[in-house]
Protein backbone atom coordinates (compact mmCIF):
# COMPACT_ATOMS: atom_id res chain seq x y z
CA UNK A 1 0.00 0.00 0.00
CA UNK A 2 1.75 2.73 -1.25
CA UNK A 3 1.23 6.59 -1.93
CA UNK A 4 -1.10 6.11 -4.64
CA UNK A 5 -3.73 3.84 -2.56
CA UNK A 6 -3.48 5.69 0.26
CA UNK A 7 -4.56 9.09 -1.75
CA UNK A 8 -7.77 6.70 -3.71
CA UNK A 9 -8.64 6.12 0.21
CA UNK A 10 -8.38 9.08 1.42
CA UNK A 11 -10.60 10.35 -1.67
CA UNK A 12 -13.04 7.55 -1.47
CA UNK A 13 -13.57 8.34 2.65
CA UNK A 14 -14.58 12.27 2.89
CA UNK A 15 -16.65 11.58 0.19
CA UNK A 16 -18.19 8.84 1.63
CA UNK A 17 -18.53 10.35 5.24
CA UNK A 18 -19.77 13.63 3.23
CA UNK A 19 -22.63 12.03 1.01
CA UNK A 20 -24.04 11.00 4.42
CA UNK A 21 -23.77 14.19 6.35
CA UNK A 22 -25.16 16.69 3.42
CA UNK A 23 -28.59 15.08 3.32
CA UNK A 24 -28.95 14.47 7.02
CA UNK A 25 -27.69 17.36 8.13
CA UNK A 26 -27.57 19.84 5.41
CA UNK A 27 -24.77 22.18 3.93
CA UNK A 28 -24.41 24.07 7.16
CA UNK A 29 -22.90 21.09 8.86
CA UNK A 30 -21.15 19.65 5.51
CA UNK A 31 -19.35 22.82 5.44
CA UNK A 32 -18.41 22.94 8.97
CA UNK A 33 -16.71 19.47 8.82
CA UNK A 34 -14.95 21.25 5.90
CA UNK A 35 -13.11 23.11 8.15
CA UNK A 36 -12.44 20.70 11.21
CA UNK A 37 -8.59 19.58 10.67
CA UNK A 38 -9.56 16.32 12.26
CA UNK A 39 -12.55 15.37 10.60
CA UNK A 40 -11.71 12.64 8.18
CA UNK A 41 -9.69 9.45 9.85
CA UNK A 42 -8.54 6.47 8.15
CA UNK A 43 -10.54 3.73 8.96
CA UNK A 44 -7.87 1.55 8.84
CA UNK A 45 -4.20 1.81 10.31
CA UNK A 46 -1.90 3.34 7.91
CA UNK A 47 -0.11 0.81 6.01
CA UNK A 48 3.18 2.96 5.34
CA UNK A 49 4.76 6.24 5.78
CA UNK A 50 3.63 6.96 2.01
CA UNK A 51 0.33 5.90 2.46
CA UNK A 52 -0.64 8.18 4.98
CA UNK A 53 0.88 10.77 2.93
CA UNK A 54 -1.18 9.90 0.33
CA UNK A 55 -3.73 9.29 2.34
CA UNK A 56 -4.13 13.28 3.58
CA UNK A 57 -3.37 14.52 0.11
CA UNK A 58 -6.50 12.49 -1.08
CA UNK A 59 -8.65 13.80 2.26
CA UNK A 60 -7.31 17.54 1.39
CA UNK A 61 -7.91 16.93 -2.33
CA UNK A 62 -11.99 16.35 -1.58
CA UNK A 63 -12.00 18.82 1.03
CA UNK A 64 -10.28 21.70 -1.48
CA UNK A 65 -12.97 20.69 -4.63
CA UNK A 66 -15.74 21.27 -2.24
CA UNK A 67 -14.99 24.36 -0.86
CA UNK A 68 -14.49 25.39 -4.74
CA UNK A 69 -17.91 24.05 -4.74
CA UNK A 70 -19.36 25.90 -2.11
CA UNK A 71 -17.91 29.18 -3.12
CA UNK A 72 -19.26 28.94 -6.83
CA UNK A 73 -22.65 27.35 -6.37
CA UNK A 74 -23.43 26.69 -2.17
CA UNK A 75 -25.66 23.32 -1.48
CA UNK A 76 -26.31 22.62 -4.82
CA UNK A 77 -22.41 23.09 -5.76
CA UNK A 78 -21.97 20.38 -2.79
CA UNK A 79 -24.94 18.37 -4.34
CA UNK A 80 -23.29 18.40 -7.43
CA UNK A 81 -19.23 17.60 -6.80
CA UNK A 82 -19.81 14.98 -4.08
CA UNK A 83 -22.10 12.86 -7.62
CA UNK A 84 -18.48 13.34 -8.73
CA UNK A 85 -16.18 10.12 -8.71
CA UNK A 86 -12.92 11.05 -6.93
CA UNK A 87 -11.17 9.37 -9.55
CA UNK A 88 -11.19 7.13 -12.55
CA UNK A 89 -11.16 4.22 -10.25
CA UNK A 90 -14.09 4.45 -7.91
CA UNK A 91 -17.32 2.22 -8.26
CA UNK A 92 -14.98 -0.03 -10.65
CA UNK A 93 -14.62 -3.74 -9.98
CA UNK A 94 -11.72 -5.42 -8.77
CA UNK A 95 -10.46 -8.09 -10.90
Amino acid sequence: GGWLDGMRAGGGTPLRKYREILPRRGPAALEQDLTASDSVEPENQPKSHEWAVGFNTGVNTVKGRLMKAKQEGAGEGLRRELDRPFDSTEGRQEP
